[in-house]
């Protein structure tokens, strides 16, 4: 079982690719779900239609009435993420902003949370072991670019399968 990180907080503008060779209408959006909601922000299910993939799509919950604070937090947040390369960590694709709104495209996990999977149940104590050992090599691997999470909690590990 892989485990990657999130941290949970009409015009379409490309302020960073990391597609650089895709074109705006390549990147649109076509929203699918709600996947959930913070504090900060809200977070899709979406299709990237020009590639035909589906991703995460995070945005400012209430963007329109976001404070220019948040949108620098939500902006500090999208470039620290996208400057990690890690396989427990979630990839980002695009940060720009859709519809005015300030968002995040990243690697969508469909496994869930940890969260949701462990539930009240009791666990297997060595593959507890194994999923914990491989969350800490994702965390030592961010905090070496100095970058702190300020918000791990099992509804924010991501589990792909």
């Amino acid at each position: 079982m892989n485990c990657l990180l999130l941290d949970t907080t009409e015009n379409w503008e490309i302020e960073l690719s990391l597609d650089e060779t895709l074109t705006t209408e390549e990147l649109i959006p076509e929203l699918i779900a709600e996947l959930g909601k913070g504090a900060m922000g809200v977070v899709y299910k979406a299709r990237q239609t020009g590639l035909n993939r589906v991703v995460a799509l995070k945005m400012i919950l209430n963007a329109d009435f976001a404070g220019s604070q948040a949108v620098a937090r939500f902006n500090d947040e999208a470039q620290s993420v996208a400057s990690v390369d890690h396989p427990n960590i979630i990839k980002v694709y695009q940060v720009g902003t859709f519809a005015g709104k300030p968002f995040l495209s990243m690697e969508f996990v469909p496994g869930g949370s940890l969260d949701n999977r462990i539930g009240k149940s009791p666990q297997d104590p060595s593959q507890s072991a194994r999923l914990v050992a491989r969350i800490a090599r994702g965390m030592a691997h961010v905090h070496r670019k100095d970058i702190v999470h300020r918000d791990l909690k099992p509804a924010n590990i991501l589990l792909a399968g």
